[in-house]
């Protein structure tokens, strides 16, 4: 006859305490969920009934926790943190300290948002994190307050995780309508730019690669993106920025007029990313150029740029002076990437840049 595991003894001691804690509310009922790997039980609202208000749970249990002046310790796998970020119920981790007969709780897409507002991905996550939960973050209290708005969908969190849910699907489906209406109906909820995935439309931008211009499909998708660089400006990085931008050695020239865009918009946040340096790295020196065109006079248009930078010389590059009389002619219809066709080799004159060269 095999016998338990003490990490097996430890589990299921962990998981009768949360199941006993979650029925003597009265208001809930926890459900054993043998078969649903990682996950170890879930527990559905009650009142006033039975309605498929659920939340599902991971327990950790140890025979003492470790608790500081920080809170109580626990530690969140990546593996866990992946399923939470996939899952459309809310997905909780609860750390039980069998000693005490306490428990405490992480809410884990609540705990990724936060993640995410300061910068960390999750390709980047190691495969433990550890995470200090404030003492008073009890499971007894949050099935009574916290657990309840959560389990019912009233929490700005999840309006949050919908608004992200449409707009995967919306950009997945290169449905850039609805996109749109998306970034608007963000600023109405005025939900937090940092909370917004800037990601998604950039790499629906960039998968479409040359028919991002001058097409149906790439006219709504650049509309899409100008749109976000409006609104969420200050949320770009230096990298996102790049792909956006760089079509391998060349340059993309809806990915340049965004950037304009981010200029306009954004000005200090984007000046501090220290562009000029980084496009001095790709082949295509039009966008160094570009960039210190725009940082020579901040917070400027680029029409007031280009009036003034005609004896601007940089990374061997300088503009025709041709420009000075096709430019309001040939800007409206071309933005900003305009000054793509008219930039030329200082060293050679007569080698005028093309973005098909």
């Amino acid at each position: 006859m095999s016998t338990r595991t003490e990490a097996q003894v430890l589990g299921s001691q962990g998981q009768s305490l949360v199941a006993h804690l979650i029925n003597s509310t009265g208001d809930w009922i926890a459900r054993a969920q043998d078969e649903d790997f990682g996950i170890d039980l879930e527990a559905e609202l009650a009142v006033p009934h039975v309605s498929g208000q659920l939340i599902k749970i991971q327990v950790k249990a140890s025979r003492s926790v470790e608790i500081s002046e920080k809170g109580v310790v626990c530690q969140i796998p990546k593996k866990l943190a992946i399923y939470a970020d996939s899952c459309r119920l809310p997905v909780v981790l609860v750390r039980v300290d069998l000693g005490r007969q306490d428990a405490w709780y992480v809410w884990l897409q609540q705990w990724l948002l936060d993640r995410q507002r300061s910068g960390l991905r999750m390709e980047d996550m190691p495969e433990l994190v550890t995470q200090h939960v404030p003492a008073d973050r009890t499971l007894q209290k949050g099935l009574l307050e916290e657990l309840r708005d959560i389990a019912q969908w009233k929490t700005r969190t999840q309006l949050v995780l919908t608004v992200h849910d449409a707009i995967r699907t919306s950009a997945a489906v290169y449905n850039y309508g609805v996109l749109n209406h998306l970034v608007a109906l963000l600023d109405q909820l005025g939900i937090a730019n940092e909370h917004f995935p800037i990601n998604l439309v950039i790499e629906q931008a960039i998968a479409l690669g040359d028919r991002l211009w001058a097409t149906h499909e790439g006219n709504q998708a650049s509309s899409t993106l100008y749109a976000i660089c409006r609104h969420f400006g200050q949320n770009f990085s230096a990298d996102q920025i790049w792909r956006m931008v760089t079509r391998d050695e060349s340059t993309s020239r809806a990915g340049l007029n965004a950037l304009g865009i981010l200029y306009d918009e954004a000005y200090d946040h984007i000046a501090g990313l220290n562009l000029v340096q980084l496009f001095l790295t790709h082949p295509d020196k039009r966008i160094a150029f570009y960039c210190h065109l725009r940082e020579l006079r901040p917070r400027v248009q680029f029409l007031d740029c280009i009036h003034s930078g005609f004896d601007v010389q940089f990374a061997d590059l300088a503009i025709y002076p041709s420009l000075k009389e096709d430019l309001l002619s040939k800007w409206p219809n071309r933005g900003d990437s305009v000054l793509l066709d008219y930039l030329y080799f200082t060293r050679d004159p007569e080698d005028r840049l093309s973005l098909n060269r």
